[in-house]
């Protein structure tokens, strides 16, 4: 669970956000994600989940391997297409919230 004080203006309200992804695909995980990285991220070099935040992984056999790339935004961006190539989700978490759009 990410419980945050102010989250889109809202109080102490709480969201549960699983990500599954397929092994290839490339993770950015925002230095802004730490206070909600809670839950064990497994990955090559047996960072704590909050140590993952700020680089670049790509989804491996074993879990996330680290591409050794310094992550210098402030924000996560995620956009999933299907096989034809149309995007069915887009989820973005910056400085201003969540947004979530699904097609």
């Amino acid at each position: 669970m990410v419980s945050r004080q102010n989250l889109n203006g809202f109080q102490n309200k709480k969201i549960e956000l699983i990500l599954n992804l397929s092994e290839g695909q490339v993770l950015s995980l925002s230095n802004n994600l730490i206070s909600v990285l809670n839950y064990p991220v497994k990955n090559d070099q047996n960072y704590s989940s909050t140590k993952t935040a700020g680089y670049l992984w790509k989804m491996g056999n074993n879990g996330l391997e680290y591409l050794n790339c310094p992550q210098p935004k402030s924000e996560l961006q995620l956009h999933y297409q299907d096989n034809v190539g149309d995007e069915k989700l887009h989820l973005k978490v910056d400085k201003d919230g969540i947004q979530l759009k699904t097609k």
